[in-house]
């Protein structure tokens, strides 16, 4: 992770691998203000209070919301992180 800016946002791909305790190591590794979780399937995820939002994709889709969020902390595009919180 040396090697790779610090992202705005995380993301990862909810499944029934993620507890809370792997994400709260996930969200403090990655460095990332705003952990979002992709959903992919129908599963109900448990870990809420931790992450700040589900995005609902298709499994092929997964690539292309990645690269929507991936906001650099110094503000090379001009979307605001704050906006895609609220």
């Amino acid at each position: 992770m040396d090697r790779y800016p610090k992202s705005a946002i995380g993301c990862f791909i909810i499944s029934e691998d993620w507890d809370e305790q792997a994400l709260l190591e996930l969200k403090e590794k990655s460095e990332a203000r705003f952990l979002v979780g992709l959903q992919i399937d129908d599963n109900e995820f448990k870990c809420l209070d931790i992450i700040e939002g589900i995005v609902r994709c298709q499994p092929e889709d997964v690539n292309q919301v990645v690269k929507l969020l991936n906001i650099s902390p110094r503000g090379l595009i001009g979307i605001d992180v704050n906006d895609i919180k609220n």
